[in-house]
């Protein structure tokens, strides 16, 4: 006898899902509150804290239970796995399979819990208000040197040049 047969594909695409909504719902109610302190820094809200930690939770129990080779097929388990995500409305965690995927491999590759769930968006500074004054100092600078047209932008809030835009 060469070992177990293997379960069918519509018996064990429901077997793990039912297997991933109870691992994730227990890793929710009993692991989340430890992931709060890790995000808990003083920079974050409230709700995002709580998010966050959340979906640190559920990551790791996703790291866990593919390394315990939970399924024979990746394929049936990632996509087990979105449906439980989005019934929990899991935040702050891909909800497409492949990316999914590449975030619980570099889970399983050795990467810290914390480096792996973060906020999408913090440090985008394209909201930020410049004040008047800098923007006249700015553009005297630009008259200075002799530059006529003041299209360059990227001068104007002093963020890095985009590497699509063509050279003038």
């Amino acid at each position: 006898m060469k070992g177990h047969k293997r379960p069918n594909r519509e018996k064990e695409a429901e077997l793990m899902l039912y297997a991933a909504d109870v691992a994730i719902s227990k890793s929710i109610e009993n692991d989340s509150k430890k992931w709060v302190v890790e995000f808990d820094n003083g920079e974050n809200k409230p709700d995002q804290v709580l998010k966050l930690a959340r979906a640190a939770a559920v990551l790791e129990c996703l790291v866990k239970l593919m390394d315990a080779g939970i399924c024979y097929r990746k394929v049936i388990a990632y996509k087990a796995f979105n449906q439980v995500l989005n019934k929990h409305q899991i935040h702050y965690l891909p909800k497409n399979v492949r990316r999914l995927e590449e975030k619980v491999s570099k889970g399983l590759s050795g990467l810290k819990i914390q480096d792996l769930v973060k906020l999408p968006r913090k440090g985008n500074r394209n909201a930020q208000k410049l004040e008047i004054s800098t923007i006249d100092t700015k553009i005297r600078r630009c008259r200075k040197k002799g530059r006529a047209k003041l299209d360059d932008s990227n001068y104007l809030t002093g963020r890095p040049k985009n590497q699509n835009q063509r050279n003038n």
